[in-house]
């Protein structure tokens, strides 16, 4: 099991839907942030380095809001470790497409899809997490749409626990 913690933003752009996940840079010398896609999962230590990094964020690109969260996540490196996970965990797909990953969760009505509608990006569907889908709990429906994601785009997938928690 990989685990992550530590601090992250949220960055609500003007005019845009996508809210990505911010990190400490690890690709771009010089830079204060990262995507969390790209940047291997990597968040701040702390709130400080946090906030900082935010109001950099800000003046290079039209920050409406940004919000500092603290995330907490465990990734699954195996079927036998995604057994453990319990049906109260909150669970996020990613898929891995060269060095970006993708983090996954429900399907909302009217934002973008993934996959057929399988799920949804975190950073585009509020960051809504897999939950009760008619009578499957929720690992079951992240299961699925592991399996399904893994098949329509030929990528590789894991399931992991999630947890973001404003500051």
């Amino acid at each position: 099991m990989i685990r992550k913690e530590g601090y992250i933003f949220i960055a609500e752009l003007v005019g845009a839907e996508y809210q990505p996940m911010m990190g400490k840079s690890i690709n771009n010398p010089g830079r204060l942030f990262e995507n969390l896609a790209s940047n291997d999962i990597t968040p701040y230590d702390s709130i400080n380095q946090t906030s900082r990094s935010m109001r950099d964020f800000g003046k290079k690109f039209p920050l409406k809001k940004g919000t500092i969260v603290q995330l907490e996540m465990s990734i699954a490196e195996s079927k036998e470790e995604v057994d453990n996970f319990s049906d109260g965990d909150l669970i996020v797909i990613m898929t891995h497409n060269t060095e970006d990953k993708a983090f996954l969760g429900r399907k909302v009505l009217g934002k973008q899809d993934f996959c057929n509608g399988v799920g949804s990006k975190l950073e585009l569907n509020g960051y809504k997490t897999f939950q009760y889908l008619g009578e499957q709990l929720k690992i079951g429906t992240a299961k699925y749409a592991a399996k399904e994601i893994h098949r329509q785009a030929e990528a590789p997938v894991t399931i992991a626990k999630f947890l973001l928690r404003k500051i």
